[in-house]
């Protein structure tokens, strides 16, 4: 690990406090299983999200406003998709029964020109 001065990595966020807790959070996620973003020596977790967030792997999101407002967006996002696929399915269920009555109406055809040939 490169050895990152506190000046530096308080340049990255709004106040010394918040970079503890930035680190300190993502530090418990390492400990409690999760994987770490960046290929390391080092196996002390303060160690590796100090280097994750110095290499800006992850970033804090200090305004909860802008966090729910992005939420919103992706959750938004997710509908649109959702209601595109729906429509899409719908579209060719569609195209199946208009098919299968077009299937219908040739099978009906074809009887009453069998019937006619059978008559004759």
């Amino acid at each position: 690990m490169k050895n990152v001065s506190i000046d530096e990595l308080v340049e990255m966020v709004d106040s010394r406090y918040s970079l503890v807790t930035i680190i300190s959070k993502r530090a418990r996620q390492i400990i409690d299983g999760s994987k770490p973003l960046i290929e390391t020596n080092t196996i002390k977790p303060v160690a590796i999200a100090i280097e994750e967030f110095y290499q800006e792997k992850y970033e804090a999101i200090y305004d909860y406003d802008k966090y729910l407002r992005e939420k919103e967006l992706i959750e938004k996002e997710k509908e649109r998709k959702a209601a595109e696929v729906a429509a899409e399915a719908a579209e060719a269920a569609e195209a199946d029964e208009i098919n299968e009555e077009e299937t219908i109406e040739a099978g009906r055809e074809t009887e009453e020109v069998e019937r006619s040939n059978n008559q004759e």
